[in-house]
């Protein structure tokens, strides 16, 4: 029988030392309850594995094979922890233990699990029939990654350590209380709690490549920053998707034909060409652009119309703002020689056709057949294209067709690259480094393809920001391709928004970014992008006013864009204007109610506005039940700042690698948690151990701010308050970056609060609240760290101040 769930042989797999199953056969026993007790639990049939012959199945004389491989492919994993059991000699141990741990890892669900209600399960439910011994406990724990949690079946009395059994004859003498009947039923219970977790998981959106989420994924800093680098991030990858965004040349004024261009259909199977939907309407929908005459919507804007659940045609022209909806297919002919692309134009004010047309010709003639189409639709809607327009839609961008296609391929990663980092994946392989490598093939074919070396230029300069490659050689290699696409054309605006790239991510000179950015408009005045970025770079550089009336400039021709609407929300939320940040971000999150980042700011402006986690716990419920994100880092947070600080170790103690940037931020929180705790030996050794991870760190940066200002956090923990302040205020001193420097400028006060130096640790607070920044006087109630101070009579004449604002 197989799993409830495709791709899965069974639903549980049952391991145990076959010697733990002689004489009463106790683990014999418990499956056969174990299974009665599912067929009255689970609505469907529940397949189990369990290897009751002796002399046939996965056996510890047996060797592995591809047989163990499949049977393990299974949801949940139940190994009998015995005394026998945690043995790294034996065959249960080594090869269907620790086995499993690692092929669930990495499996499309993880090892752990999150439940609807927020809270982390293993997919590793350990039954324990002895109690253990420390070593034998903490080897299980090494394995798991967290604390041994599971269901006993331990009976425990003076000189006695056994299973318990299903008939006890005195079961009031067993020391833990525990009865066999209720402990088969909190398995049940567990299994249908994780199986009917991971059923319901079904949002793609959690699928996303390892190559990027593990680079750069919601981070856990120290707990009072975590919003900050959340946000931080979210920006980043907002500037990432305007960059991928096809360019929109057109004034800066009302357009009567605004048009929807929605991702073509693929009528055909081939995984090779598999782009050609995509790259096609996204051309068609680039090209459309050179025409003044219309407005055209962001093709990623437009992206998720795809498949046959899309809404109605007017509703797609209410939310996107669009009159005019183009739709299409592309078909491939058997030979990979000759492709047909149905282009239809309907209007949808009235749902009525406009105009279709069927273009053929051979594959490597696209660009003439989307100069073609440009054209007919132009003449479908009566405009009369200048003299410039048709010679813009009529030059191709190379003389290769196969350069094209690879160039069009590389588009079509590039894209999907940034989508996976706002965790929507339309396909499989992303990463900006296969990107560059079909860049590579482009100008292979034509040496002087400009365009493709600027493009090659900014998806390198991502691929380094997010680590998808090194630093070292490919900097050198950012700045060789932009000086030749510019040397090709020099007045090509791409090549231009790729120095602005490169100043600004791979060397944080921010003021030569902005001249970059301000070229590139100058070079394309109708193209908002150039304009996008500089809001971003003004704002990174502390220049909220120019910051605020550029983005705001941008959503005039974006206004139901979530990537802009909760950029300004965060934007008004540095600025302390509440109420302004959460409408803002409500309306990111109605345009895009699967995409994390507008939950994740709203969630920071709550905490800032109000002082309380309520309405906060309310929003990340709706957002792990729309984006299927469990936002461990968050829970954690709101637990730490409600004072539930056992809750908050427990969570601590399951959360996944991805929720924290390395192991030293775990240890530091392990350390902060424990302080609160008041467990100040253990709070030590997190910390000392912490500072081990941060030491191997600043060998590779030693001016690393981020890493400065933890070394700081550690060492203020340990009391040594001297070489905490000499690495903090180093840290603030090095932020050239206006955001990020907030951040540390906060945890370089709460280094001064731990430390004891509250008169230094006050004025650092008044001089954050007197400027920009994501602190408020209400947030300062809420955090525990700033406890010490709440009673201190100059906080509170900067508290009532700051009140009275």
């Amino acid at each position: 029988m197989a799993s409830q769930i495709p791709g899965f042989e069974y639903d549980i797999f049952i391991s145990y030392r076959q010697k733990d199953n002689k004489g009463e056969r106790w683990v014999t026993e418990f499956v056969e309850a174990l299974k009665t007790e599912l067929d009255s639990t689970f609505k469907e049939e529940v397949s189990v594995y369990f290897d009751v012959n002796p002399h046939d199945g996965l056996l510890e004389i047996h060797d592995v094979d591809d047989s163990l491989k499949k049977k393990l492919k299974c949801i949940v994993f139940i190994p009998v922890i015995s005394q026998t059991y945690c043995d790294t000699n034996s065959f249960a141990w080594e090869h269907e233990f620790k086995a499993f741990v690692e092929q669930s890892s990495s499996d499309k669900f993880g090892l752990k699990v999150s439940l609807p209600n927020g809270n982390v399960i293993n997919r590793v439910l350990p039954v324990r029939i002895h109690e253990l011994d420390f070593t034998d406990i903490k080897l299980c724990e090494s394995v798991l990654g967290s604390v041994l949690r599971g269901i006993e079946f331990v009976y425990k009395a003076p000189g006695v350590n056994r299973p318990l059994r299903g008939s006890e004859e005195h079961p009031q003498d067993n020391i833990n209380k525990t009865y066999y009947r209720d402990q088969i039923n909190k398995v049940a219970n567990g299994l249908k709690e994780i199986i009917s977790a991971l059923k319901n998981q079904n949002d793609p959106i959690k699928v996303v490549s390892s190559r990027i989420t593990n680079k750069r994924p919601v981070k856990l800093k120290s707990p009072k920053t975590t919003l900050i680098a959340v946000s931080l991030m979210a920006l980043v990858i907002i500037a990432l998707f305007y960059f991928l965004t096809p360019r929109h040349s057109v004034a800066f004024e009302p357009f009567e034909k605004t048009i929807a261009v929605l991702p073509f259909e693929k009528w055909f199977s081939d995984k090779d060409y598999s782009y050609l939907g995509d790259a096609i309407a996204s051309q068609i929908n680039t090209q459309l652009r050179a025409v003044k005459t219309f407005y055209v919507i962001s093709f990623n804007s437009t992206r998720k119309y795809i498949g046959s659940d899309i809404p109605s045609i007017k509703q797609i022209g209410r939310e996107c703002g669009a009159n005019v909806l183009i739709q299409g297919s592309v078909e491939l002919s058997k030979n990979k020689n000759d492709v047909t692309i149905n282009v239809q134009l309907t209007n949808t004010t009235n749902n009525s056709p406009i105009w279709d047309d069927k273009f053929k010709g051979e594959l490597d003639s696209l660009q003439t057949i989307r100069s073609r189409i440009i054209l007919k639709i132009a003449q479908a809607l009566k405009v009369e294209l200048t003299t410039d327009e048709v010679r813009l839609i009529e030059t191709g961008l190379t003389k290769s067709s196969d350069a094209y296609k690879h160039f069009l391929s590389a588009n079509y990663q590039d894209e999907a690259a940034s989508l996976a980092m706002m965790g929507k994946k339309y396909h499989d392989s992303i990463s900006f480094e296969r990107a560059i490598k079909l860049y590579d093939k482009a100008i292979e074919y034509d040496t002087t393809f400009a365009l493709a070396y600027a493009r090659r230029a900014i998806s390198r300069s991502w691929a380094i920001f997010i680590g998808d490659i090194p630093a070292k050689g490919n900097i050198e290699k950012c700045k060789k391709d932009i000086d030749k696409a510019l040397k090709l054309d020099p007045k090509l605006p791409e090549g231009m928004n790729a120095y602005g790239f490169y100043y600004y991510y791979c060397l944080s000179e921010y003021q030569k970014a902005l001249g970059c950015f301000k070229q590139a408009s100058d070079l394309d005045p109708g193209n908002w992008q150039p304009v996008f970025y500089m809001a971003i770079v003004y704002r990174r550089m502390g220049d909220w006013t120019k910051s605020k009336s550029l983005l705001n400039k941008v959503l005039k021709y974006n206004p139901q864009d979530a990537l802009i609407l909760t950029n300004i929300g965060a934007t008004y939320s540095f600025l302390r204007d509440y109420d302004s940040a959460l409408i803002y971000h409500d309306m990111a999150i109605r345009a895009m109610p699967n995409w994390t980042a507008p939950y994740i700011n709203k969630i920071q402006t709550l905490l800032l506005k109000d002082g309380t986690t309520m309405e906060s716990r309310i929003c990340i419920d709706t957002a792990t039940k729309r984006t299927g994100n469990r936002f461990q880092s968050l829970r954690i947070l709101f637990d730490i700042y409600d004072s539930k600080f056992k809750e908050a170790l427990i969570k601590t103690e399951l959360s996944d690698r991805s929720d924290f940037t390395d192991q030293s931020d775990k240890l530091l929180e392990f350390a902060t948690i424990h302080n609160y705790l008041d467990h100040p030996d253990l709070a030590k050794i997190y910390y000392d151990s912490s500072l081990v991870f941060l030491a191997k760190k600043l060998k590779y940066d030693k001016e690393d701010p981020t890493n400065l200002i933890r070394i700081g956090y550690a060492y203020a923990g340990l009391k040594k308050t001297a070489k905490a302040f000499e690495s903090g205020e180093k840290a603030v001193k090095l932020s050239t970056d206006v955001l990020k420097k907030y951040e540390i400028e906060i945890e370089l006060a709460e280094i001064y609060i731990n430390c004891g130096y509250y008169s230094k640790g006050i004025r650092q607070i008044d001089e954050l609240l007197n400027t920009p920044s994501n602190l408020s006087v209400r947030f300062l109630s809420l955090d525990p760290v700033w406890k010490p101070i709440l009673q201190n009579p100059d906080f509170q004449k900067i508290i009532e101040k700051h009140m009275k604002e």
